[in-house]
């Protein structure tokens, strides 16, 4: 298949929104059945799979960022004996 063309590059962004296939081809203006056949290419799934893996390690990282800083946020007011229980619960 060599490169990706502009249709395909379309698709699998409108894929990696979330669209269902149907909506995708729409979007794209091709045919369900044209996305499923490209679906089967080994290539477009290599690079549909690498930008999925792109975006599941940007969220991991954001993640371990909120965590990291959620965990500092408590472990400073555990720590802290004027914050009583009831400022964590908005009482």
């Amino acid at each position: 298949m060599g490169k990706l063309n502009v249709r395909q590059e379309l698709a699998i962004n409108e894929l990696l929104k979330g669209n269902s296939i149907a909506q995708s081809a729409k979007n794209v203006g091709v045919s369900e059945a044209t996305l499923n056949r490209w679906l089967a290419n080994t290539e477009f799934k290599v690079v549909l799979n690498e930008r999925k893996s792109i975006i599941v390690d940007n969220c991991i990282d954001k993640i371990n960022l909120l965590g990291n800083k959620a965990i500092t946020v408590l472990n400073s007011m555990l720590d802290d004996e004027n914050v009583s229980i009831c400022c964590w619960f908005r009482c």
